[in-house]
């Protein structure tokens, strides 16, 4: 089977997947997918690899630092990546489960508290900007 085949085979459905994704996100999963079936790494643990690695970005979030806010977005990328991987190659293997949909879903949920979580301690008590008011 092909990349372009695999590619296909891999979304959810035609009419669920946005340009961004079909483009750009699912292309780089599925890379990722196929690494991952190579090394019979389940979609799970793909999964808790990329909450791992997105509450990681937030305490990069926490740092009013440039670069260290670019290696934060680096890091949420690659937590996108694989969140894209991991229904993917559950998808090709045929490794579908119900824990893997609730961890899928529950996966953004935690990376984005952490990183709201960091952002607010980050801010508070800092001034709002054009303000003499405090966070």
């Amino acid at each position: 089977m092909s990349f372009k085949e695999k590619l296909q085979a891999s979304f959810k459905s035609e009419d669920t997947e946005e340009w961004i994704d079909v483009h750009f996100t699912r292309p780089v999963g599925l890379v990722l997918a196929i690494g991952a079936d190579k090394i019979d790494m389940h979609p799970n643990t793909v999964t808790i690899i990329s909450i791992v690695i997105g509450v990681a970005s937030a305490f990069f979030f926490y740092s009013t630092d440039v670069v260290s806010n670019l290696c934060g977005v680096l890091l949420l990328m690659t937590a996108n990546f694989l969140d894209s991987a991991d229904g993917q190659l559950a998808r090709l293997t045929g490794q579908k489960t119900l824990l893997g949909r609730v961890l899928d879903g529950f996966s953004g949920d935690v990376w984005f508290f952490a990183i709201y979580l960091a952002i607010v301690v980050r801010l508070f008590g800092q001034p709002i900007p054009f303000l003499d008011v405090h966070w």
